[in-house]
C-alpha cells in the first residue's frame, strides 16, 4: 500500500498545528526500529497525526530500554521481525521496566506464529508493516485506551493451528536440528549439511529421518518446504544484531 509502514512517506503534511488537539490527551509513543528508513518514515508519518506524539525513537534495544525506563511512553511500537527473537526479547525487557506500557509489535506478516510470539512477549497488538500508517495510528490509540486487540481466544486459535501444522514442535528443536532445517531450505545436500554441522553423513541422515517421522512427512523435499513455510530458515540467518 502506498502509505504502508514499509515505505517512506513523502506526501505527509508536517504542519505541527495538526498535533494541537485542543486539550486532548496526547498518547506518547516509544519507537524501536533498527532500519533507519523505516524508523524515520514512521516518525514523520506519525508527527502530524492527532492525539499522538513520538517521545522515544531508537535504533538499538539497549538504548530503547533505557529511554523507556526514563521517559515512560504509553505505547511502545517495537519491530519484532528480527532473527533469533531479538525484537521479542526487547519487548519483554521493555514491559519489565515499564509494566503499564502497551506494546504494539511490528511484524513482516501477521501469521499465527507472529500472533502467538507477540502475545507471549506482552504485546497488545501485532501489526504487519504492510498496513497503512493510518491503521497503525488507530491501533496505537486503541491500545492506549485498553481496547482489546489481541485476545486470548484469538491466540488460542492460532496456537491450535500451529500445533496441528507441527510448528510448535519445530520451535522446540535443538540447535543442530534447527540448523539442519535451515540448510535444507537453502538446498544443501545431506553431505554438505554434514560438513556444516560437523556430524557424520549417516548421523545427518538419521536425524533427518527422525524429523520426517515426527512431522509425518514423506521426504526431505517436503521437510524443506515445511520449514520454509514456517519461516524457520529465515529466522536463523544472521542479520543486524538488534539486541545490542
Amino acid at each position: 500500500m502506498r502509505h504502508s509502514l514499509r515505505t517512506s512517506i513523502r506526501c505527509c503534511s508536517h504542519d505541527s498545528s495538526t498535533t494541537k488537539t485542543g486539550g486532548m490527551h496526547m498518547v506518547s509513543i516509544g519507537l524501536c526500529e533498527p532500519q533507519e528508513m523505516v524508523r524515520e518514515a514512521l516518525v514523520k508519518a506519525m508527527a502530524p497525526m492527532k492525539g499522538v506524539k513520538v517521545l522515544v525513537s531508537e535504533r538499538d534495544g539497549n538504548s530503547f530500554i533505557q529511554a523507556v525506563e526514563r521517559e515512560k511512553p504509553e505505547v511502545l511500537i517495537i519491530d519484532v521481525a528480527h532473527p533469533m527473537g531479538a525484537g521479542l526479547e526487547i519487548a519483554r525487557r521493555a514491559k519489565a521496566v515499564h509494566q503499564h506500557a502497551k506494546v504494539v509489535a511490528l511484524v513482516d506478516d501477521e501469521t499465527d506464529a507472529a500472533l502467538v510470539d507477540g502475545y507471549e512477549a506482552g504485546a497488545s497488538a501485532v501489526v504487519s508493516k504492510n498496513r497503512p500508517v493510518k491503521e497503525l495510528h488507530k491501533i496505537v490509540l486503541d491500545a492506549a485506551a485498553n481496547v482489546p486487540l489481541l485476545t486470548s481466544a484469538v491466540v488460542g486459535s492460532a496456537k491450535k493451528r500451529l500445533t496441528e501444522s507441527g510448528y510448535v514442535w519445530i520451535d522446540q528443536l535443538d540447535e543442530t536440528d534447527r540448523k539442519m532445517l535451515e540448510l535444507l531450505t537453502r538446498g544443501y545436500t545431506d553431505r554438505k549439511i554434514s560438513n556444516e554441522v560437523c556430524l557424520s553423513l549417516q548421523t545427518v541422515r538419521n536425524r533427518i529421518s527422525r524429523l520426517l517421522k515426527k512431522l509425518k512427512l514423506s521426504n526431505r523435499t517436503q521437510l524443506a518446504l515445511h520449514a520454509s513455510r514456517l519461516n524457520l530458515g529465515s529466522s536463523l540467518q544472521s542479520s543486524l544484531d538488534y539486541s545490542k
